[in-house]
């Protein structure tokens, strides 16, 4: 019996033998949940991608810093951090054992910008938090920031190349403006930090009653309380 064999077609197309397609025996196996891209390398090699996306695991984690910012003649000046990709934040770092927020932020800070714990003054009274999910590699992050407010008379930022490209000192709208949409929970935190900071936005102190002179009632007996007050005319 005469036995047919498969020619692959040129590129135009023609001259391809008595099967158009390859026989069964001459097809490479594709497994049920892979599909076959057509050949992108040399040789007619298939590259295959997967049709089923790879479940993200998700995972969480807190991180705690500052936010940072410091008196100038054009008025509250605050510290962004920048890194590539156009993203601004505070300093900030994750947990190390045995640590507790603060002692996390004040360590990170020193870190990332070369402040040291002597060269800041915590106001005490705020704790803000900001929460947000990223992907990254096989995973779905959820971090809950915890930040602290301080202030600083040190200009000079010292940053590490490893973490961050750069560093501004921003009035409060201009930070606002670079920060853009993207990034609405730190926007959250700076507008809680700046309000807590203006002394507008504060309730008004009520005075103390105890300290006030006590106001005895009028007496409708003869020779008791206060005189009379005075008839009233028509």
């Amino acid at each position: 019996m005469h036995q047919q064999h498969y020619r692959r077609p040129n590129r135009s197309g023609q001259g391809g033998g008595p099967h158009a397609v390859p026989p069964p025996h001459l097809r490479p196996p594709v497994h049920p949940h892979i599909q076959a891209a057509r050949p992108t390398r040399p040789g007619g090699v298939p590259s295959v991608v997967a049709s089923a996306k790879t479940r993200l695991k998700d995972k969480k984690q807190t991180v705690a810093g500052f936010v940072v910012f410091r008196r100038t003649e054009d008025g509250l000046k605050y510290l962004m951090l920048y890194r590539r990709g156009n993203y601004w934040n505070f300093p900030k770092g994750h947990f190390e054992a045995g640590e507790d927020s603060m002692a996390t932020a004040l360590r990170e800070t020193e870190e990332e910008t070369g402040l040291k714990r002597s060269e800041l003054r915590i106001l005490p009274g705020f704790r803000a938090q900001e929460q947000f999910s990223f992907e990254a590699a096989d995973e779905r992050i959820h971090d809950t920031v915890i930040l602290y407010l301080a202030e600083t008379k040190e200009p000079n930022i010292r940053i590490a190349p490893r973490e961050h490209s750069g560093f501004a000192w921003f009035l409060y709208e201009d930070a606002l403006r670079i920060l853009g949409k993207k990034y609405a929970g730190t926007k959250r935190v700076l507008k809680q930090a700046n309000d807590f900071l203006r002394p507008a936005a504060r309730p008004a102190r009520q005075p103390n009653r105890s300290s006030r002179p006590e106001r005895r009632p009028w007496s409708n007996r003869p020779g008791h309380g206060r005189p009379h007050p005075p008839s009233l005319r028509a």
